[in-house]
């Protein structure tokens, strides 16, 4: 992922280049844990783990041959970044009986690049092609491709595409929005 996740237009030459730095450390930090066996992934923790159900936490091996190596953790500011790059490499764990949208996913963040991912998670669990997530909702797969990078206008169009997503497959508007889970209904 890079700055291209973002509209230009709605953040300044500053807030980019404080963007990419902080997706280069991001993309450093998971190399440097990958390199040491450490396996970096989120996992989103079930209903009996024992943690709050639907949560998601980065996870490593702890056995992890460090070869003296050692990864310090990672800062709260990486997360996102983070957490953008695993998902692109697969390494985001749904939990069973849940859906992602039933933990607090980036809480209270409304940018494009954060609501880009929990579209692209979205349409991971249904299973679904962009053609087949996008086209009920009557938007077109390029579109819908386009609103995955983050790189759309925020504009009322823009909002009632995610309004007809959220109709169309019934996702919580809140956590499609803001990262606020859903209920869980059993």
């Amino acid at each position: 992922m890079t700055t291209d996740m973002f509209e230009s237009s709605n953040y300044s030459i500053a807030d980019l280049a404080q963007v990419r730095a902080q997706e280069l450390n991001a993309r450093h930090w998971i190399e440097a844990a990958v390199a040491t066996g450490m396996d970096p992934h989120v996992q989103q923790q079930g209903m009996s783990s024992g943690e709050l159900a639907g949560e998601w936490l980065l996870r490593m091996l702890k056995s992890a041959d460090a070869r003296g190596r050692t990864i310090d953790e990672l800062p709260d500011n990486l997360w996102l970044d983070a957490f953008i790059i695993l998902e692109s490499m697969r390494r985001v764990e749904f939990a069973e009986n849940l859906m992602p949208w039933h933990g607090n996913l980036f809480l209270d963040d409304a940018s494009p690049r954060a609501i880009a991912l929990r579209l692209r998670i979205a349409r991971r669990v249904l299973n679904k092609g962009l053609a087949q997530f996008y086209g009920p909702c009557g938007i077109e797969t390029q579109a819908g491709r386009s609103l995955e990078t983050g790189l759309w206008p925020l504009s009322e169009k823009y909002f009632s595409y995610l309004d007809a997503i959220c109709d169309g497959h019934g996702l919580s508007s809140d956590w499609l929005l803001s990262g606020q889970a859903d209920d869980i209904d059993f």
